[in-house]
């Protein structure tokens, strides 16, 4: 079953076994009721609507590739869908895909949460890091839950935890940098298990794929910085900074600092900067 939230838009594609060049091909789609649904064909209108008719594109004439994108008007209602891609055959014989059976999509809402605690509410940014937007996606909503509930659990999301009945994190997920880590995070553990890569080569050329590394490194990169944040562009800490400009170790030799002006009296310390106004 294709999922789509309601004024997405999603591509399916579907190879049809005959050459298609000079024909055309439509996309027929139909809303259903699962309660009362037969094996008739899709052109029984099972949820009182009429059948939608769109023009598909024919990718690959030879091959018989062909493909529709479900626009917003397509996906407007909410609901469970069958659709076959139907054209005549040069023999003037009418010809659907599937043959027997239906492409299945369904409509779902979606409104975007204010906070982020159902495990499936990361599936989204997850998705989007890893770049995985066309359905059918690389990775399943169980297998991304599986991941989002392993790292919370493995303690990579700090002051976080899983519930009782393993579906939602507590507390809920409010502030973006930690919705950022725990996606970050997530997307780190299913990069993981692909990076190995494979080559082969013969005397004229040669090929290499499967390694994402340049990806992984990035992906590290920022799950440091934001791990790590720092107070000054490319320092840790305030100490590291003053040492850096003295060149020796200043919080070693003083116990604090004190510039005195007619307004204020500025202490600097291992706890950072205190002004005293009084």
């Amino acid at each position: 079953m294709i999922k789509v939230t309601t004024g997405g838009s999603v591509r399916l594609r579907a190879t049809l076994g005959q050459d298609l060049t000079g024909l055309s091909v439509d996309f027929v789609f139909v809303p259903v009721n699962p309660t009362t649904a037969d094996d008739q064909g899709y052109e029984l209108d099972l949820a009182g609507g009429t059948d939608q008719v769109r023009v598909a594109t024919v990718v690959d004439a030879p091959s018989g590739l062909v493909e529709y994108v479900l626009t917003a008007a397509d996906t407007a209602v909410t609901g469970q869908y069958r659709a076959q891609f139907q054209f005549t055959s040069a023999a003037g014989i009418l010809q659907l895909f599937p043959a027997t059976g239906w492409i299945d999509f369904l409509v779902e809402d979606y409104a975007a949460p204010s906070s982020f605690q159902a495990l499936t509410d990361f599936c989204e940014p997850i998705r989007a890091i890893m770049g995985d937007f066309t359905s059918p996606y690389q990775f399943e909503d169980a297998a991304l839950t599986s991941v989002v509930r392993s790292a919370v659990r493995m303690g990579r999301a700090i002051g976080y935890g899983i519930t009782g009945d393993g579906q939602s994190i507590t507390p809920p997920v409010i502030k973006p940098c930690d919705l950022a880590l725990i996606s970050y995070w997530c997307a780190r553990m299913l990069l993981g298990p692909t990076m190995k890569s494979s080559s082969w080569r013969t005397r004229a050329m040669s090929t290499r794929d499967g390694s994402q590394l340049d990806f992984m490194l990035e992906l590290e990169n920022i799950i440091y910085y934001m791990e790590n944040p720092t107070m000054l562009s490319s320092f840790q800490s305030y100490y590291a900074w003053v040492n850096s400009l003295a060149g020796i170790n200043v919080w070693g030799l003083m116990t604090e600092m004190k510039v005195q002006s007619p307004v204020a009296t500025v202490t600097i310390g291992t706890g950072g900067i205190q002004i005293n106004t009084t």
